[in-house]
Order: C-alpha cells, then sequence, then structure tokens
C-alpha cells in the first residue's frame, strides 16, 4: 500500500502519493502545515507528485505523470525539490491571480503587514518573531491578492524554513517535533524546516487587510535598526523583483498597491524585538498615510 497525502492552499488541493514506505515518515514532515488529509491507498491512485523507489537508496519524482529528472535523488534532496514543486502546483492554478514573494503577519488588533524581500532578507525571522510575540500568520514566502480587492492579503499555508544565520536567535526551533535540518545541496547552508502551528495552534490567518509593507534587510554590522519611509516608485521597484506572476493585471494591481498602501525599508540585526517595531508603528497611526 501507498501513502496519500492532500494539501489545500488558497481552495486549491495538490496530492502527494508515497509508493515507498521508507519514505513515509519524511513525507508526514513536508509541508504539515497544510495537509488536509492522509490515508492509504493503491500504487494507481491519483496524485500530482509521487515519491517512488529508484534504486538502492536512491528515489525519484513523478510530477503530473511524468519523471521528474532523470537524476537519482537522497531523501534531502527529495524534500527540498517537492516543497517547491508542491507549492509551484498551487501557483499554477493561479496564473491570473497576482501573487507575491512575501510573508504575511497579522497584529493581535487586526491590520496585516506584508514583509517583501528576496531570499535571505528575513521574511521567515520577522514573520517568527511576531509568531511568538502573539500575532497571527498569513505566509512566510507567499501571498495572494484578488483583484475585487488589492488589499487583502490571502495566507499561504506552508511549513517555514530558517537559514543557518538565523538559528542562533531562534533556539526553540530546534527542539519543536516538526524540525528537520537539511543542507542545501548547491549552497551548503543548513536550513531548518518546521511547521509554524508548533509555534502557537490556530495562529493561521486565512487573509488580512494589509495596512503597510515592510522590506527587511539583515545589517551584518550590528548597528541596530533603522526605519526608512519608502516612496510609492521605490516600492514599485522593490516589490516587482518578487513577483510570481506577470500579466498585465497584475501590473495594474501592483501600481494601485504600491500608491496606497504606506512602506518601510527595516535594516536590522537581529529580528528579536522587531515585533515590537512593527506594533507601534501600527499602533502610532504612522501607517496611515504615504510618505
Amino acid at each position: 500500500m501507498s501513502l496519500l497525502l492532500r494539501y489545500r492552499k488558497l481552495g486549491i488541493e495538490a496530492r502527494l502519493r508515497v509508493d515507498a514506505p521508507e519514505l513515509e515518515p519524511l513525507a508526514l514532515g513536508l509541508q504539515s502545515s497544510a495537509v488536509t488529509g492522509r490515508e492509504s491507498c493503491e500504487e494507481t491512485a491519483t496524485a500530482e507528485l509521487v515519491w517512488q523507489r529508484r534504486s538502492g537508496e536512491t528515489w525519484q519524482i513523478r510530477l503530473k505523470g511524468e519523471l521528474w529528472r532523470e537524476a537519482a535523488l537522497s531523501q534531502e534532496e527529495l524534500f527540498l525539490q517537492s516543497d517547491s514543486l508542491l507549492d509551484d502546483l498551487i501557483r499554477e492554478q493561479l496564473a491570473l491571480v497576482p501573487m507575491l514573494h512575501a510573508g504575511g503577519v497579522v497584529h493581535p488588533s487586526g491590520g496585516a503587514v506584508v514583509i517583501c524581500g528576496s531570499s535571505g532578507a528575513g521574511k521567515t525571522s520577522l514573520v517568527t518573531e511576531c509568531i511568538l510575540q502573539g500575532w497571527n500568520w498569513l505566509s512566510d514566502e507567499r501571498l495572494c491578492f484578488r483583484q475585487e480587492n488589492p488589499f487583502q492579503a490571502e495566507g499561504f499555508r506552508r511549513n517555514f524554513n530558517l537559514k543557518e544565520r538565523s538559528f542562533g536567535n531562534f533556539p526553540e526551533i530546534a527542539s519543536l517535533p516538526s524540525t528537520r535540518e537539511l543542507i542545501r545541496p548547491h549552497t551548503g547552508k543548513r536550513v531548518r524546516f518546521f511547521d509554524p502551528e508548533e509555534l502557537g495552534r490556530g495562529r493561521f490567518q486565512a487573509e488580512g487587510t494589509v495596512r503597510a509593507v515592510v522590506v527587511p534587510r539583515f545589517d551584518a554590522s550590528g548597528n541596530g535598526t533603522v526605519v526608512t519611509p519608502l516612496g510609492g516608485v521605490e516600492l514599485v521597484n522593490l516589490l516587482v523583483p518578487e513577483l510570481r506572476t506577470t500579466e498585465i493585471h497584475t501590473a495594474r494591481w501592483i501600481a494601485e498597491f504600491s500608491r496606497q498602501v504606506s512602506a518601510f525599508s527595516l535594516r536590522y540585526s537581529n529580528p528579536r524585538g522587531l515585533a515590537d517595531v512593527l506594533g507601534s508603528l501600527l499602533e502610532s497611526g504612522d501607517l496611515l498615510s504615504r510618505p
């Protein structure tokens, strides 16, 4: 028998079938925050993503019925590649919906903050810190926006991955039941995958009204935290590289979004305490008008 896992994000379902029993513990940790069902099944059960033994201690992925790459994979590679492929399966069905490479959190009193930046900017670290301080989370990686309400961010369930640089800032992550530490093959850097639900049950929020965008930048010099207002044109230039859809309606969305939502750059050396920084901005009302 095989194992079938069902994932649901933004109203769309994707399925992973695991044909090799030794891989089942690994599969149960893959984006566990988005799993809506698990069941035994036959090897003929329909699934967009399939894990199969190849030979010896190597495995292969079948994506939508076709062999994905010819190379044999280790368990680490299987996990890392499938984490991205699972998100891509959802994104393919949302091709006409603006999607941003960004994290998002919602303050306990209401109001969402979008945290947008390239890989390594600190999206996961900031979202993690906010969860630990009682905020709700939308995502650490992708947010969806609808044309009918351009300021409503929709949450994207997925397990977080914390980069090695931030391990020391969040030692509590290492002891979470779901934590899996892997080494990325191309960089040699360690990364910790974990289920954000284990930081606070029921903290995932399906949507939130955006009151601000924060663009973080890690500063290794340790010179504290600096918040600087961003103008609309500056924000457009920073958001465009992080778009995951490129249709014309997306251009209209980002123009309107950047014109009306307050935005700030955030230079920091330590993510701990930054939830208070974001909360102070929200409570002071500084986010209610464009700079």
